[in-house]
């Protein structure tokens, strides 16, 4: 898959999800290797916290990533190639 500078809504969509699903493992991961096995299922309202919390960081460093190699004059293509190499696949 190629990436560009103007995904599909399609294509955000389908991330999206993604993303919720890797955080909700995540969260569960993460609480229950601190409080113990089953902690997480006990506590939803912790797993909605982590996402919430992981979401914003995330998507405040990517706003920040995008801004300043937009004044940069880097590409989007670029920069997931110098963050990320091994997550690019080629289809």
């Amino acid at each position: 898959m190629d990436y560009d500078d103007n995904p599909s809504v399609e294509m955000l969509f389908r991330q999206a999800s993604m993303t919720a699903h890797t955080y909700f493992h995540e969260a569960i991961e993460a609480i229950d290797s601190c409080f113990g096995e089953g902690y997480a299922q006990e506590h939803p309202e912790l797993i909605g916290a982590f996402m919430q919390t992981t979401a914003l960081d995330r998507g405040r460093g990517t706003v920040r990533n995008r801004v300043y190699y937009k004044k940069s004059g880097c590409t989007w293509n670029r920069l997931r190639k110098l963050l990320a190499p091994s997550r690019i696949r080629k289809s």
